[in-house]
């Protein structure tokens, strides 16, 4: 949108990761913006085939006089010339030289070009300039040619794109295919998830190659549809409805499927039809133990879900996640809120694939909704003032808008202090460092012992046992069920931590340190049978000392050793000589190591020489 020729641009990243493809797009909204006429032209340029013949890319790119050397026969018109008042993509602009830089600034500082032989005519042009590389903007380039171009972009490769954009490539693809062929596509859901975590060599043009040979092999095996299957389909046994299956035709749009994989086929709406169908088979009636039960565990496999089925390190997780947890500390500090760190990464999750995947409910399900979400509010004690702030702060912070079955995941993961716990005496508590360590860990049991046992503390990464104990006293104050309580932590030392709670307790406190699942499931076990509190910390030590193993490399290179007495140059020396001296089809299949003399002969060190 800059007046006159715009502002020159760069564009980096990976081979295949679609830069030529943004060039194009570049042009096209700037037709559709005016900003260059309809009949303007687009040219594109590879810089690469005239790396090495600087001549050859100075007449190419601005043309030259009839007779300014041998072999110019009549006046020609340069690349530049010829994108008059259009686009000009200059591609694999890192293989011109640091003089081929130099010939591309009198346009970058003046809009004029000179053909070879008219040094005393400038030609005056009006060209919007793009450039492409592969390289890092530091390394191959004058830094008085990166100064004059202000707007770099980097292109992000397949990997670093997130779940959706890698979605909406595989559709869109599938799409121009369709037209191709100009047939109909019945698609797997479990191929869309199989492209996805394809690792592809070329970038996004493997994807596109992949999914076109996929179509291909379709059309060779054509029994009458185009059923597109994964390649691991033998392995697997589909039972699929004709409704699970993605249909794909010529006139396909992508606003078309992002519409119907978001209003019909999404987990959300199944996790909702869970609940509202217990809802519809117990009554209006049904005890709120129950509806809390048939909630919780609705919600919980629903996390499972979003966090293990599409586990993904992807920053907007990432993001989302921390945001939640800021605002969770907040909330749990001034309203006493009960959620926990692993409350925060599922609904970081959830706030991702919402927004990513458009989910939406079904119309009919909104009533029913709105009525197990009165309800659940009226039993836990929880204002809709407080419910109603802490889902503004979430779309004040992430900018992602919450509605009544977005209230309904929240309130089903407050719930697990109200699913029934079965006549315990002794309660639990952990506290570890990190955003989720204690309550991945508490979650994890007391869904294993089908029993809510144990409440769960997560703790700064700089938290000493001052804190830790101040946490304690906090959770014992605020706590209405004073039974006697089994405390696990991660560090520190329990006599440390006794000593600084300063509150005199009315009932009895166990501490174990060096807290692992394993210790608390063995721990939750004994509670449920009755075992006293003084017997399990007696016991469980004993019950969970580590074992370790080493795993030793076993498929290993043959290895040549070089050593010498005089010291480990003389053997780096050596092995640099050998490297170069045998073939490579033999170094393929065997390592050249250096190594001291000392290190070989101490029995200790020679172990670890070996691992190699």
């Amino acid at each position: 949108m800059y007046p006159g020729k715009g502002l020159p641009t760069i564009l980096t990243g990976e081979t295949g990761s679609g830069k030529s493809y943004l060039a194009k797009k570049f042009y096209e909204y700037c037709e559709e913006k005016s900003l260059v006429s309809s009949d303007a032209p687009f040219i594109s340029f590879n810089c690469a085939q005239y790396a090495d013949n600087p001549e050859l890319l100075t007449s190419s790119l601005f043309g030259y006089k009839k007779g300014a050397f041998t072999g110019a026969e009549e006046d020609h018109v340069g690349i530049f010339e010829q994108a008059q008042n259009g686009v000009l993509f200059l591609d694999e602009v890192q293989r011109l030289s640091a003089h081929g830089q130099e010939k591309l600034f009198t346009y970058l500082d003046d809009s004029v070009v000179y053909r070879v032989g008219e040094a005393t005519h400038p030609r005056q042009l009006n060209v919007r300039l793009l450039f492409a590389t592969t390289e890092s903007l530091g390394s191959s380039f004058l830094k008085t040619f990166i100064r004059r171009i202000p707007v770099q972009i980097k292109v992000p490769s397949i990997y670093e794109r997130t779940l959706s954009e890698k979605k909406e490539l595989i559709w869109s693809f599938f799409m121009a295919e369709s037209k191709i062929v100009n047939r109909e596509f019945k698609i797997y859901p479990e191929l869309i998830d199989e492209l996805v975590k394809v690792r592809y060599k070329d970038n996004i043009g493997g994807m596109k190659s992949k999914i076109k040979k996929i179509v291909a092999m379709s059309i060779i095996h054509d029994n009458g549809d185009l059923l597109l299957k994964p390649e691991q389909s033998k392995k697997i046994s589909f039972h699929k409805n004709q409704e699970e299956l993605q249909i794909i035709t010529p006139q396909t749009t992508l606003p078309d499927i992002i519409s119907q994989k978001g209003s019909n086929d999404n987990a959300l709406n199944r996790m909702i039809s869970l609940i509202t169908n217990s809802i519809s088979a117990g009554g209006e009636t049904m005890d709120f133990g129950e509806l809390a039960s048939n909630c919780y565990n609705a919600v919980n496999d629903f996390n499972d879900y979003l966090v293990f089925k599409h586990a993904q390190s992807d920053m907007p997780i990432n993001y989302y996640s921390t945001e939640i947890n800021r605002i969770i500390d907040f909330f749990r500090d001034d309203y006493n809120m009960k959620l926990d760190g692993n409350t925060g990464i599922v609904i970081g999750y959830y706030l991702y694939f919402k927004k990513h995947l458009n989910w939406q409910i079904k119309n009919e399900s909104i009533p029913v909704i709105n009525t197990i979400n009165q309800r659940l509010i009226e039993n836990l004690g929880l204002s809709d003032h407080v419910l109603n702030s802490f889902i503004n702060s979430i779309t004040e912070n992430t900018g992602v808008v919450l509605d009544e079955s977005d209230k309904l995941f929240i309130l089903g993961n407050l719930l697990e202090k109200h699913v029934k716990q079965n006549n315990i005496t002794t309660h639990g508590l952990i506290l570890a460092h990190g955003y989720a360590t204690a309550s991945s860990i508490a979650n994890v049991v007391n869904r294993l012992l089908k029993n809510n046992i144990f409440d769960a503390i997560d703790m700064p990464i700089n938290s000493d046992t001052k804190e830790m104990a101040e946490k304690i006293e906090y959770y014992f104050r605020n706590d209405e069920h004073r039974k006697d309580t089994l405390v696990f932590i991660d560090m520190g030392s329990p006599a440390d931590i006794v000593r600084k709670l300063e509150m005199k307790l009315g009932f009895t406190v166990g501490l174990i340190d060096n807290v692992s699942t394993l210790m608390v499931v063995d721990a939750g076990e004994k509670m449920t049978h009755g075992i006293s509190l003084e017997q399990i910390v007696k016991k469980i030590p004993d019950h969970c000392i580590p074992s370790g193993k080493m795993l030793y490399q076993k498929n290993k290179k043959d290895l040549i050793i070089t050593t010498c007495l005089t010291g480990i140059g003389t053997a780096k020396q050596i092995q640099k000589l050998l490297i170069e001296s045998l073939p490579q089809s033999m170094l393929s299949n065997l390592s050249v190591k250096s190594f001291e003399y000392d290190a070989l002969i101490d029995s200790d060190q020679r172990v670890y020489t070996f691992w190699y």
